[in-house]
């Protein structure tokens, strides 16, 4: 009796850790919801998507500016404000802040490369972010060119 249990103890604790462990997929999966849902309910707030305008502090176009907008109160113009009051009113869109990207080579990194223009969401390894962003288009994508277990680029997602 104790050996059947053994046995199936070998057996079954591989197979619960691993279905405790979440799947760097899945956990990416639902952080680009994330971060597409806040962008998007900013967007329809503003009329323009973070980083397209400044911050009040920061340029448009910039890493510091997307974070501002997405993270704190912004005004109807997209200037940021740590409290809320009558003018900044809306927000903040993350309450956690940025979510670390699941996927290497930058997994656990919060930073956004912010692009503008047509420019395609590319790795691009010497930006160092987790996250490509284009604030014109409001697309965002893991910063990799790393595919999961069934082939699928993740960047796909």
């Amino acid at each position: 009796m104790v050996v059947i249990l053994g046995i199936l103890a070998v057996l079954a604790i591989p197979q619960l850790s691993r279905a405790a462990a979440p799947d760097a997929g899945a956990v990416l999966a639902r952080n680009l919801k994330v971060l597409r849902l806040a962008s998007e309910r900013y967007r329809q707030d503003h009329g323009v998507f973070p980083a397209q305008t400044g911050d009040g502090v920061h340029a448009a176009g910039n890493e510091a500016a997307f974070v501002a907008q997405l993270t704190t109160y912004t005004d109807a113009q997209g200037r940021a404000s740590d409290t809320q009051d009558s003018m900044h009113c809306f927000g903040p869109y993350l309450r956690d802040g940025i979510p670390p990207s699941p996927i290497p080579p930058h997994e656990g990194s919060t930073g956004v490369y912010v692009l503008t223009g047509p420019a395609p969401l590319t790795f691009s390894p010497e930006a160092g972010a987790g996250w490509l962003y284009n604030c014109d288009t409001g697309r965002i994508a893991p910063n990799t060119d790393a595919a999961d277990a069934t082939g699928r680029s993740y960047a796909s997602y």
